[in-house]
C-alpha cells in the first residue's frame, strides 16, 4: 500500500524540494562553468596534446590534467546519481588535484598575465 508519508521520506532523503542542498547545487554549477571556461581558454593545450616531445615535466602535467578531467566527470556523475559516498570521495580528490594543478601552473599563468 502506498503511503504519502513514505514518499515524503524518500524525497527528503534525496534532497528533493529542500533548501539545504541549494548551496551544493549552486557551487556545483559555478564550478562547472569555471571548468568549461578554463578549458575553452586553454584549447591550445588540448590541441597540442599529441604533438612534440614529452619531457618528464610535460608527462606529469598531462597526467595531472587528465586525472583532473576524469575526476571532475566522476564528481558530476556521482552527484547526478546521488552516490553520496563516491561523490564525497571524488569531490575531495577534485579539490586536492585542483590545488596541485594551480600550484603547478602558477608561474606560467602569472608570467602570461605580466606580458
Amino acid at each position: 500500500m502506498y503511503r504519502y508519508r513514505d514518499a515524503g521520506y524518500y524525497a527528503s532523503a534525496y534532497g528533493f524540494g529542500e533548501n539545504r542542498d541549494c548551496p551544493a547545487y549552486v557551487s556545483g554549477a559555478a564550478l562547472f562553468i569555471l571548468f568549461v571556461a578554463h578549458n575553452i581558454l586553454n584549447l591550445a593545450w588540448w590541441a597540442g596534446i599529441g604533438k612534440g616531445l614529452y619531457s618528464r615535466t610535460r608527462w606529469m602535467r598531462t597526467i595531472l590534467n587528465v586525472l583532473l578531467l576524469i575526476d571532475f566527470l566522476l564528481v558530476m556523475l556521482s552527484g547526478i546519481l546521488y552516490a553520496v559516498g563516491l561523490h564525497r570521495i571524488t569531490a575531495l580528490l577534485f579539490l586536492i588535484l585542483t590545488v596541485i594543478h594551480i600550484r603547478v601552473h602558477w608561474k606560467r599563468a602569472s608570467a602570461k598575465q605580466q606580458k
